[in-house]
């Protein structure tokens, strides 16, 4: 119950405090992140109490001014806890260019089958390994322009794709908005 009464009163502040889209999806992911770590049966009641202290926290930086400028574009992937997870995302991270790299190949690296890998993901974050990919992508795309001084097709390359066309369609589908239009943001 208290879950969903934070829940709706973080997402007012988010409405209400905050004009990007792209900052109420990186604040909402965070929350939700949060609160899905809360709702775990095997937590303890120190680290339930570091949750909720991390919660007021976003919502006292939501409510006195929005989101700060330096946490509006930060790195959204979970700090990951388990190790099957923290492994995935290594081989992500490590086949990063690869344009050929998808859920069957990370599978085969992991020395699983795919629907074995695809069981693992939905049970410790949610998400299909197919998405999982895409979210590291995207936010490393994000990483890219704010430390690079890299333009939109070569962002695209680093991040596994060939084609500029898909990198954009995938990127506005995730973010919200076009890969030039972020990186005039951050910029």
């Amino acid at each position: 119950m208290i879950t969903i009464i934070i829940s709706v009163v973080l997402l007012i502040f988010l409405f209400k405090n905050i004009r990007d889209r792209y900052e109420i999806k990186l604040t909402w992911k965070r929350i939700m992140n949060l609160i899905e770590r809360m709702d775990q049966n095997d937590i303890t009641a120190s680290d339930r109490q570091q949750y909720i202290a991390e919660l007021n926290d976003i919502a006292r930086n939501i409510s006195k001014d929005g989101i700060p400028e330096s946490e509006a574009y930060e790195d959204s992937l979970p700090d990951v806890v388990d190790p099957f997870i923290q492994n995935i995302v290594d081989v992500i991270m490590n086949h990063m260019s690869d344009t050929e790299f998808n859920a069957e190949k990370l599978a085969s690296y992991l020395n699983i089958s795919v629907s074995q890998l695809t069981r693992k993901t939905i049970a410790a974050i949610g998400e299909s390994p197919y998405r999982l990919i895409v979210r590291v992508r995207m936010e490393e795309a994000v990483k890219l322009m704010q430390d690079t001084g890299l333009n939109v097709s070569e962002i695209a390359y680093k991040c596994g794709y060939r084609e500029l066309s898909n990198f954009s369609r995938a990127f506005h589908r995730y973010w919200n908005k076009s890969p030039k239009q972020m990186l005039k943001d951050i910029r």
